[in-house]
């Protein structure tokens, strides 16, 4: 069964889902145009842990833009707790 996870951090929403059972599930994001996209990576490479799905998520979103700084990883570590 799929389900979504969903946190907020650097004041946007962003959102995860996946068959977290299904170690060859592909996790996917959505966008900023509520598209739903391959996040890179499948529920085995996050250890069936949708935390580390999403941690993964916002990392790979913090070096996109070229800032994963302390600060930012703090931010994605309360951002995953309040999935």
């Amino acid at each position: 069964m799929i389900t979504t996870y969903t946190t907020k951090c650097w004041g946007y929403i962003y959102r995860i889902r996946a068959d977290f059972t299904r170690a060859a599930c592909q996790v996917e994001m959505q966008d900023e145009d509520a598209k739903w996209l391959p996040a890179g990576f499948q529920v085995a490479d996050v250890r069936h842990d949708s935390a580390e799905a999403m941690r993964r998520v916002l990392t790979q979103v913090a070096i996109a833009g070229g800032d994963l700084s302390k600060e930012n990883e703090r931010d994605i570590e309360r951002a995953v707790s309040q999935m």
